[in-house]
């Protein structure tokens, strides 16, 4: 036999068993019943929602669930995904949720709560014990002081990382108690909102962490959502990889032996990578609100990043299927000062000036952070108090979804005017008034006229107003406050809180 003759042999082999495979009916181990990792031993569910049971079978299977005195069952459909609401049911106490269909699945130990997703870049990946360290070495309070001490009944869900090209069903992850050893290896900011959370609402906490380092915005939202719009979809095109490019990277990623290695930027920078592999399999598990901080990857992008940002927000409520889901985002912290060219040009401001922008959507609540974040002489890096960061955020919840009575308004400029040869700066969520924290006089405001060419402003506070002169621009006509990558937060309200970083020049 030659060598062409024998090429085609195999070439036909592989052809009719090819075909054969197709015809053939699955095996009972690729048709039984799977459920999404989310619904594994411990699980919190949301309080005072209708549960959704959500995984894959066989198509045209049967599937029953069973949850207290709830029962439902679904057919599934031709792509092998089923989806499935069950009644109310009395949410106190421990449940076993039964799942039958060609084989059983019980998920035990369930309890409903208040479920959070804290999702989003370092800031949300920096683990408790890492933070606990940082603190001690820079900072004060409960870390530093070595008091980890955490509730049992919150449970945190963390999946591992996962970029994908296609949206995930099943994913990975489980649920672990806050108050176990292994779960200081979990967000510091998820677990200490969630221990914030605690202490007023008394019951069980379901934290799911969805985190990564250095991955940009378009990494965070859906093939559907990039497809809304021709600016969108242009962005996911720049950032598609062909699939032998990405099984290269991803190989090379899982084969390492490095269990803090993080995926090549190839990977990380890949459209819809983290929706597709992360948060695809959670949804649409219903959900009290989102936590996000994001940002600092998004660094050389800023422009891009006012379009996509609030994408996401509208791409995340469609994913979870709840149209008025409470989205709580914390604006960017400082950034180096080394890395901006000209403070004028900032990317850094820029972000945060997009996200201050963002605040007007229904049920979006911005929570500033720049003043809480440290610069390292030395190395240059910036640490953030990541305890009172988690402070402000739980507040911000209490006040808006639980109604206790908590500062979360953050002062906010809400009009600026001519006055001589000065101008007046009126802000709003200003309670009982201005004060000025740190050093003295007030710093952080700017004034520009037409030229657009900025200088530092002397600046007086009264009441809520913040009066500005400076006698490099007598005819002054823009003003900005907290500007730059590390900029200068001087002005809170009475109650503690930072005005939010201003600009009316864009």
């Amino acid at each position: 036999m030659t060598k062409t003759e024998s090429h085609f042999r195999r070439s036909a082999l592989i052809l009719l068993a090819t075909a054969l495979s197709f015809f053939m009916p699955l095996s009972k181990a690729e048709a039984k019943v799977t459920l999404a990792k989310i619904f594994s031993d411990g699980a919190i569910f949301q309080k005072d929602k209708p549960v959704t049971v959500f995984g894959t079978a066989l198509p045209g299977e049967v599937v029953t669930v069973e949850l207290g005195a709830a029962k439902g069952q679904v057919v599934v459909g031709k792509e092998s995904r089923f989806v499935l609401t069950l009644p109310m049911i009395p949410q106190s106490g421990t449940y076993d949720m039964k799942v039958t269909g060609q084989n059983t699945i019980t998920v035990k130990n369930i309890r409903f709560g208040q479920v959070w997703l804290v999702a989003g870049e370092a800031v949300v990946d920096a683990a408790l014990e890492d933070e606990a360290a940082l603190e001690k070495k820079f900072g004060s309070g409960e870390l530093a002081d070595g008091n980890l001490a955490m509730p049992t009944d919150i449970m945190v869900f963390k999946p591992p990382v996962s970029l994908k090209r296609n949206p995930e069903t099943i994913g990975e992850g489980q649920w672990v108690s806050a108050g176990s050893a292994e779960a200081t290896r979990y967000s510091a900011l998820g677990l200490l909102f969630a221990r914030e959370l605690h202490r007023h609402v008394r019951e069980p906490i379901g934290i799911i962490q969805v985190s990564l380092p250095k991955v940009p915005i378009k990494s965070w939202i859906s093939p559907t959502g990039l497809d809304t719009n021709g600016d969108t979809r242009s962005m996911a095109a720049k950032n598609a990889l062909d699939e032998d490019f990405y099984n290269k990277l991803w190989n090379e990623y899982c084969q390492s032996s490095d269990p803090k290695k993080e995926p090549a930027t190839g990977l990380t920078n890949m459209a819809s990578g983290i929706s597709n592999g992360m948060l695809a399999p959670l949804a649409p598990y219903p959900l009290k609100g989102v936590l996000f901080c994001q940002g600092e990857s998004d660094l050389n992008f800023p422009v891009q990043y006012k379009t996509l940002f609030p994408v996401l927000l509208k791409d995340l409520r469609r994913l979870f299927a709840q149209e008025q889901l409470p989205f709580y985002y914390v604006q960017m912290g400082a950034q180096p000062s080394q890395t901006a060219d000209k403070e004028n040009m900032s990317a850094a401001a820029s972000i945060r000036h997009t996200q201050y922008k963002a605040r007007i959507a229904p049920k979006s609540y911005l929570i500033v952070s720049t003043d809480l974040c440290h610069e390292d002489m030395k190395s240059g890096s910036i640490y953030m108090s990541v305890e009172e960061l988690a402070k402000r955020v739980a507040n911000s919840t209490l006040a808006t979804l639980y109604k206790v009575p908590k500062p979360y308004l953050y002062p906010i400029v809400e009009y600026v005017e001519n006055e001589g040869e000065g101008i007046k700066v009126v802000f709003k969520n200003a309670g009982r008034g201005l004060m000025a924290k740190g050093e003295q006089p007030v710093k952080g405001f700017a004034l520009a006229g037409h030229d657009h060419k900025f200088f530092d402003a002397d600046a007086k506070i009264e009441g809520n107003t913040v009066f500005l002169e400076c006698k490099y621009v007598k005819a002054p006509r823009y003003v900005r406050y907290g500007w730059g990558n590390n900029p200068i937060l001087t002005i809170f309200s009475l109650d503690g809180l930072p005005a939010v970083p201003y600009t009316n020049d864009r």
